[in-house]
């Protein structure tokens, strides 16, 4: 019986001494060698974004892109709402990103920007800032009511513009409410009143309507940091600014 076992213990051991003199002849050694990836092939980052569209994707890109949405009306205080508005946004920037903001004003209309994914941009920016949000509606509110005419696409702009950004009702309806009637009001303006009011003494020129036109609008121009509401008196000050200015351009037109 002892002679049986022993022979079964060698016939095992010889098992497996074969058994790891196999292995060791052939260790283990993966026949494919995993390959790091290179960041050079990657497709998104072979389309370098260029300083322009870097700019875009800003806060102050952002609400360029919207401004563009609203229709120029071609009006002295449509220009002044809105180079008041630009400079501020431009005052915080260094002259290199002065430079690509002009660039994107300058750029056309580009029809395929997607209206939505960019008001939730600005949403995303604005995150955490109901005033900074409310304030944005309230500027396209002033600015829908410059030529004292409040068209079905300027409505349904800063309707969209406040459901995106989440706007309560209540201070929607408020700020809408408001403007309508701010608007209602009935302002005579004589082309005399008008004279006086751009303080018009010789030939005057377009350009010198403009300028005017922004000088007398600055006061009562909210900065985007003021919690201040735009006051019956703030409206009726800048409406008797526009209507000057229609007056004025017209006798300019006509002389």
């Amino acid at each position: 019986m002892e002679i049986i076992l022993l022979i079964i213990a060698a016939v095992v051991l010889f098992y497996f001494y074969n058994t790891l003199k196999e292995y060791l002849k052939n260790p283990l050694n993966p026949k494919t060698k995993t390959e790091e990836y290179d960041l050079k092939n990657d497709p998104y980052l072979l389309v370098q974004s260029s300083p322009l569209d870097k700019f875009k994707q800003t806060q102050t890109g952002a609400y360029m892109r919207l401004l563009k949405f609203l229709d120029i009306q071609k009006n002295a205080l449509d220009n002044a709402l809105r180079t008041l508005f630009i400079h501020e946004l431009e005052q915080p920037l260094n002259s290199e990103q002065q430079d690509l903001a002009k660039e994107l004003l300058n750029e056309p209309v580009d029809k395929k920007e997607n209206f939505e994914s960019l008001c939730q941009e600005i949403a995303d920016h604005t995150h955490g800032e109901y005033a900074k949000r409310l304030k944005l509606v309230e500027f396209l509110m002033l600015l829908a009511y410059a030529d004292g005419i409040l068209d079905s696409k300027e409505k349904e702009l800063f309707l969209d513009v406040g459901a995106f950004l989440q706007i309560d009702n209540q201070d929607f309806n408020e700020l809408y409410d408001n403007f309508e009637r701010f608007n209602a009001i009935e302002i005579p303006m004589s082309l005399e009143e008008a004279k006086s009011l751009f303080e018009i003494q010789t030939h005057t020129t377009k350009q010198d309507l403009e300028k005017k036109a922004l000088d007398l609008s600055a006061p009562y121009y909210h900065k985007m940091n003021d919690n201040k509401r735009y006051s019956e008196q703030d409206f009726i000050s800048l409406k008797k600014i526009a209507l000057a200015s229609q007056l004025l351009e017209k006798d300019l037109k006509d002389s």
